[in-house]
């Protein structure tokens, strides 16, 4: 198979370190290097849809500038690599599939892009093959299937990568010369690959949930509960992984409920929010004497009107959004939201936030069991 890869650069000496990685004999018959100086040059050549890998230095790359280009489709899940300055500069940013630590290395550089390319090619490989199978059986149950794959495929890409990206920079890192400030980084990168793996598990727990509580065979343990002191964690393990400005106002509210639940709730919502966001994230818990309130706000691109209902619903979306899913979202956590307010007669309801993006806001009795 042939690639194309662009280098978005104007530093000569990353640029012939990349392709001093990739002139061995094994690899420069089939990759393509083309370079660009700024993003404007950078949109033009992607919108050629030709790429199959970005590299870009963190110097010039933006927040706004990876938006562009994936709410324009112009480089829609393909694989794209930060060459960044420091580990921390690295450590907060999950729309990039890998990472290039200054001082560049030829081996690492070879080792990175050439692992990028073959893991993002052999799903496309794999989805194309399941997609094919529907010849073969009956359509609507296939497609239903598929569905989910794809929706459970999607939940699980995110904290994967991390994991398999911070794991592969520690083991490179380990085997080379150890220092005070080496040990110091792997430490936070270990706590990230922790906290991503937490994630996996709620990922993989809200998807065996959601067949319970349909079932009726969820078990609830309803106890004294401080909701804030839920909310705090959450709150802590994410600031992780996303770098937004979360602006808070959390009181201590204690009340009867189930613990999980809560999880499930707070974690979905909040997570939903970062992920959708552009830069802010407004968190509010709050009570009167009988109700508790629970608003999460983003100033992302927000909820059409029209399709309020539509976000709680499971398997609804179009095949288009199906595939397309970086910036739809699949609607697994957004549903076993709904289902558990419906469970406990919580009332929750979707709005334009003053930030420009999605309200979500909760309520109910704190003696409602």
């Amino acid at each position: 198979m042939k690639y194309s890869i662009l280098i978005v650069s104007n530093n000569n000496r990353y640029i012939e370190t990349i392709k001093d990685a990739l002139s061995s004999e094994k690899y420069s018959t089939d990759i393509d290097i083309l370079i660009s100086v700024s993003i404007e040059e950078t949109l033009e050549l992607l919108s050629k849809d030709i790429m199959s890998l970005l590299i870009i230095e963190e110097e010039l790359e933006t927040p706004q500038f990876i938006e562009q280009v994936k709410q324009k489709s112009l480089f829609l899940d393909k694989p794209i690599i930060l060459i960044a300055n420091s580990i921390q500069s690295t450590t907060k940013r999950y729309d990039i599939t890998d990472f290039l630590i200054e001082p560049l290395h030829k081996e690492e550089v070879e080792s990175v892009i050439i692992n990028a390319l073959d893991k993002h090619y052999e799903k496309d490989r794999i989805i194309n093959t399941l997609f094919s199978q529907k010849k073969e059986h009956d359509e609507e149950l296939i497609l239903t299937k598929d569905r989910m794959l794809l929706i459970f495929a999607h939940e699980l890409k995110t904290p994967l990568n991390a994991i398999i990206n911070f794991a592969g920079h520690i083991n490179r890192g380990l085997q080379k010369n150890i220092t005070r400030k080496k040990i110091d980084k792997y430490i936070e990168l270990s706590e990230i690959i922790k906290v991503n793996g937490e994630i996996l598990l709620s990922e993989i727990t809200t998807l065996l949930d959601i067949s319970k509580i349909k079932e009726q065979k969820m078990n609830f343990s309803i106890e004294k509960i401080v909701l804030n002191d839920i909310l705090d964690h959450i709150i802590y393990k994410y600031k992780l992984l996303y770098n937004k400005n979360v602006l808070s106002n959390i009181e201590k509210i204690e009340m009867m409920g189930d613990k999980s639940s809560f999880i499930h709730i707070f974690e979905n919502l909040y997570s939903n929010a970062l992920k959708y966001s552009k830069e802010k994230v407004n968190i509010s818990l709050t009570q009167d004497k009988e109700n508790f309130y629970i608003t999460i706000e983003d100033d992302g691109i927000g909820i059409k009107y029209n399709e309020y209902k539509k976000v709680f619903e499971l398997f609804e979306q179009t095949e288009e959004t199906v595939l397309d899913r970086e910036k739809e979202g699949t609607g697994v956590g957004l549903y076993i939201v709904k289902l558990l307010c419906d469970k406990f007669k919580y009332n929750i309801e979707i709005s334009t936030s003053v930030l420009g993006g999605a309200k979500f806001c909760i309520s109910g009795k704190k003696d409602n069991i």
